[in-house]
Order: structure tokens, then C-alpha cells, then sequence
């Protein structure tokens, strides 16, 4: 066998081992998850109905608000037919200066329980005892900016 061959060769195996290692590198990895500010928009609050800010596993599928919004029932998430109201596990507050608040129920009543979040922070699951907000046993059915 020659020299020449002979770095063929090896230059040939260490080719594909290095393929087969960023094949399983690559092929293996989780699927990064998507930052909520990447899908509401600067100024809103979002919501979305299932833990990890999705629904039906599509970042995109939410309920946003500039301002409030009085009853989500009445909205289904972007895209679906699911509404909005009561159904809401993750929350995301990308406004600008003020502190988005969560009621239990439409219109703000003065009997909602209400959950609030500062600018530029959520919760991906309010039902778990992690987060900013833990142990929720609702989900919201208005929000508004205060």
C-alpha cells in the first residue's frame, strides 16, 4: 500500500467519523424552545393555552392584548378554533412600562382574583410551584394593563 493510499484512507475514516459525530450531535439535541418574546410583540401581553407558552405545541397560537381585554372568551388563540377564555396555562407580559394583570373572571369584576406580572416577565406553566406564579388553580378570563 502506498503512502498515498494510506492518507487516503485515514483522511476517508476520520471524514466520515467526523459526519457520524455532528450527525448525532446535531440529530440528537432537544429542539430549542422559543423565548414568548419571540411570538408577542413588544407592547402586548400574551397568553397561550397549554405550559411552555404554546398551544397545540405552535408558539404562534396565542391571545394578545395592548391595552386589556375584557373577556378572552369571546377570542380564540391565533390560528385555532380553541378560545381563550379560562383555558390559558402560560402568560407573558412584553409591554412597554406597565405591569400586565390576570382575573379569574370577565370584566375585571371586583370578586376576580387577580395575578399580576411586571414588564418583560412570565410564567410558562402558572399551575406548577415554580415561576412568578405558583399554584394557580384558574386560568384567566380578562386581563388588562394597570
Amino acid at each position: 500500500m502506498s503512502q498515498r493510499t494510506s492518507i487516503r484512507r485515514r483522511l476517508a475514516t476520520w471524514l466520515v467519523a467526523a459526519l457520524a459525530s455532528a450527525g448525532a450531535i446535531f440529530g440528537l439535541a432537544a429542539p430549542a424552545s422559543a423565548a414568548p418574546q419571540d411570538y408577542c410583540d413588544s407592547g402586548t401581553a400574551c397568553v397561550w393555552d397549554d405550559p411552555s407558552y404554546n398551544t397545540n405545541g405552535n408558539y404562534g397560537a396565542l391571545l394578545w392584548f395592548e391595552f386589556y381585554v375584557g373577556n378572552m372568551s369571546n377570542y380564540n388563540y391565533r390560528g385555532t378554533s380553541i378560545t381563550a377564555g379560562n383555558t390559558a396555562d402560560s402568560w407573558y407580559n412584553n409591554g412597554n412600562s406597565s405591569t400586565a394583570c390576570f382575573y379569574d373572571h370577565a370584566y375585571y369584576e371586583p370578586r376576580s382574583t387577580r395575578k399580576c406580572l411586571e414588564r418583560g416577565t412570565g410564567d410558562g406553566n402558572i399551575a406548577n410551584q415554580a415561576g412568578l406564579i405558583q399554584n394557580v388553580t384558574w386560568d384567566p378570563n380578562s386581563a388588562k394593563f394597570i
